[in-house]
C-alpha cells in the first residue's frame, strides 16, 4: 500500500530506521504527483534541522518516481520524517529506502526519436542521479502514430518509467504523419549563429539558412557537417542534419581570461575547467550578445561579456547535458554574467541546473525561471561581487533558495513574483561579510522557511510593497534588524 495526503502543510509521515554506523546515507522517496504542479517536501531525522526538496509532477497518481536526499544518521535506531514544504501537502508515498552511502553518482539518458514526434523530456541527453526513475512520454506529430520504443526500453507502454542505475538511450519510434528531421546546431571558439546553437526539427524538404556572427575580435573559420567553407550555409532537411561553425581568435580581453581572485583561487581554477560549458564538454562556452527570441535548447554555457548585454528577445531555454535540477552540487549554469553584463527577456525551463552566475554589477531585466534548478542565480564565492539589480522578473518551484550570495554584494530586487520555495534569499551560511538587501515589489508564497536568511551580523535588510503568506514575523532570519524604507521611483 501507499499513503496518501491531504493539501496541507501539515501533512507529513515518519519512519523509523535503524543503521549500524553514523554517517550520511542516500534517504530514497518513492512517490507519485499526479497534481500537475511539483510540491515542496522536507525532511529530517531525529527532530534535527529540515532539508527541504521539490517533489517533481509524474504522469498520473500511478506514475511513481524516487527522490534522494542525503540525511545524517546516527547509528542504532532513527526518526525520519517527511513533512508538506507548503500548504499543496505531499504526494502520495510508496516507500523509503536507505541507501549506504550519500548519492554523488549521476548517469545520461539519451533521447531520440525515430520518425515524426517528439518527448518529454525533450530529445538530447539529460543527466539524472543514481536510482531516478524518469518518466518519459512519446508525443506523436499531427497524424503520426507512436509505435513504441527501442534501446533501454521496448513494448509501447506510454509513457514509461526508466530506472537510472547506468547510462542509457531510449529512442521513440513513429510511424506516419509529415515526415520531419532534426538540425542540431553548434559553435567552436568565439562567435554565434542564428539560428543559435541547439537542436530544432523541420518539415522534410525544408530550407534552413545558418548564418554565423564572430564575437568581436573573432573571424569566421568556416562551416563543418552539412555545410562547408566559409560561404553561406543553406540546409535541406531531407535527413537529420548537423552543423558547426568554427572561429578564430576572439575576445582576448575576456575578464575571465584575466581575472585572478586574491582568495579560493585554487576554486576558481577548477570552476573554469569543470564548472561551465556542460558535463560533455566542461570549460567551454559560447560568448554572445542576442537569443534567438524562440524556444531551444542550450548545450553550454553563454558567456556575456563584461559590459555588454544579452537580449533573449523572449526566447525559452531548456539547459541540456549539464545537471537534473537537484540541490546537487556540480551542476552548470546556463548562464556566466561578467562584471557589468545584462541579461533581459529570457525565460529558463526545467531542469533550471545553475541558472546564471553573477560575477558582479550586474542586471537581469525581465528573466523568469519557470523551475528553479540548485538556485536561481547566485555570486559565488571567488567572484568579485557588487551590486546587483533585478526587476521585473520572477521564479518558481525552487527546493531549497531562489537566490544565493557568497561574496559581498548589494541586492536590488523590484517587481518580483516567487512562489513554491525554501528562501528567497540565502547568504552563505557562517559567513559575515556585508550584504545590503532592497526589496520593492515583491511577492513571494508558498515558502516554506522566510524570504531572507543570513548569519551575518553585516547583513541588512530594507523592504517596501513586500507580500507573503508567511506572517510577518516570518519573513528573515537575520541578526539585524529589517527597515522599512520608501521603494525606488525606478531601477
Amino acid at each position: 500500500g501507499y499513503a496518501t495526503f491531504s493539501a496541507s502543510s501539515s501533512a507529513s509521515v515518519e519512519w523509523t530506521v535503524s543503521v549500524p554506523t553514523a554517517k550520511t546515507y542516500s534517504v530514497v522517496i518513492r512517490f507519485a504527483n499526479g497534481s500537475g504542479t511539483s510540491m515542496t517536501g522536507k525532511m529530517n531525522a531525529n527532530g534535527g534541522s529540515y532539508t527541504s526538496f521539490s517533489l517533481s509532477t509524474t504522469a498520473s497518481w500511478s506514475t511513481w518516481t524516487t527522490k534522494a536526499v542525503n540525511l545524517r544518521l546516527n547509528a542504532g535506531t532513527n526518526r525520519v520524517r517527511l513533512a508538506a514544504g507548503s500548504s499543496r501537502g505531499l504526494p502520495s508515498v510508496d516507500r523509503l529506502d536507505v541507501n549506504d552511502g550519500a548519492t554523488t553518482a549521476t548517469y545520461a539518458l539519451t533521447i531520440a526519436v525515430n520518425g515524426n514526434g517528439s518527448t518529454n523530456p525533450s530529445i538530447g541527453s539529460h543527466s539524472y542521479a543514481a536510482g531516478t526513475v524518469v518518466s518519459v512520454t512519446a508525443i506523436p506529430a499531427s497524424g503520426a502514430t507512436f509505435t513504441g520504443w527501442s534501446g533501454a526500453a521496448s513494448g509501447a507502454a506510454n509513457p514509461i518509467a526508466i530506472t537510472m542505475d547506468a547510462a542509457k538511450a531510449l529512442t521513440a519510434n513513429f510511424s506516419g504523419g509529415v515526415t520531419t528531421y532534426t538540425l542540431t546546431i553548434s559553435t567552436s571558439g568565439n562567435g554565434s549563429t542564428s539560428p543559435a546553437a541547439g537542436t530544432y526539427r523541420f518539415a522534410s524538404g525544408t530550407s534552413v539558412t545558418i548564418t554565423a556572427t564572430p564575437s568581436s575580435g573573432a573571424t569566421f573559420s568556416g562551416w563543418s557537417g552539412a555545410c562547408v567553407g566559409t560561404g553561406s550555409c543553406v540546409v535541406s532537411m531531407t535527413a537529420n542534419r548537423t552543423v558547426t561553425a568554427t572561429f578564430a581568435g576572439g575576445p582576448t580581453g575576456l575578464f575571465i581570461l584575466t581575472y585572478r581572485p586574491t582568495t579560493a583561487a585554487a576554486d576558481w581554477a577548477e570552476y573554469l575547467a569543470e564548472g561551465i560549458g556542460s558535463f560533455s564538454a566542461p570549460g567551454t562556452y559560447t560568448v554572445a550578445t542576442q537569443g534567438t527570441g524562440t524556444a531551444r535548447t542550450v548545450h553550454r554555457t553563454i558567456l556575456v561579456a563584461q559590459n555588454t548585454t544579452y537580449d533573449g528577445r523572449g526566447e525559452v531555454l531548456t539547459p541540456v547535458d549539464m545537471g537534473d535540477g537537484s540541490q546537487s552540487e556540480g551542476q552548470i549554469p546556463v548562464f556566466l554574467l561578467e562584471p557589468g553584463a545584462t541579461l533581459k527577456n529570457v525565460t529558463i525551463t526545467a531542469p533550471g541546473v545553475e541558472g546564471v552566475h553573477m560575477m558582479g554589477n550586474n542586471r537581469l531585466e525581465n528573466v523568469h525561471w519557470t523551475d528553479v534548478g540548485e538556485d536561481a542565480a547566485s555570486v559565488r564565492t571567488y567572484f568579485p561581487g557588487g551590486d546587483i539589480t533585478i526587476v521585473n522578473s520572477s521564479a518558481h518551484h525552487a527546493s531549497d533558495k531562489v537566490f544565493q550570495f557568497n561574496a559581498p554584494v548589494t541586492v536590488r530586487i523590484k517587481n518580483f513574483t516567487a512562489s513554491d520555495m525554501g528562501k528567497l534569499i540565502r547568504q552563505n551560511g557562517g559567513t559575515t561579510f556585508p550584504m545590503t538587501v532592497y526589496l520593492d515589489g515583491v511577492t513571494v508564497n508558498d515558502v516554506s522557511s522566510e524570504i531572507v536568511r543570513s548569519d551575518s551580523p553585516s547583513c541588512y535588510v530594507y523592504y517596501h510593497d513586500v507580500v507573503s503568506d508567511l506572517e510577518p514575523g516570518e519573513w528573515w532570519t537575520l541578526r539585524t534588524t529589517p527597515i522599512p524604507f520608501g521603494g525606488f521611483p525606478s531601477l
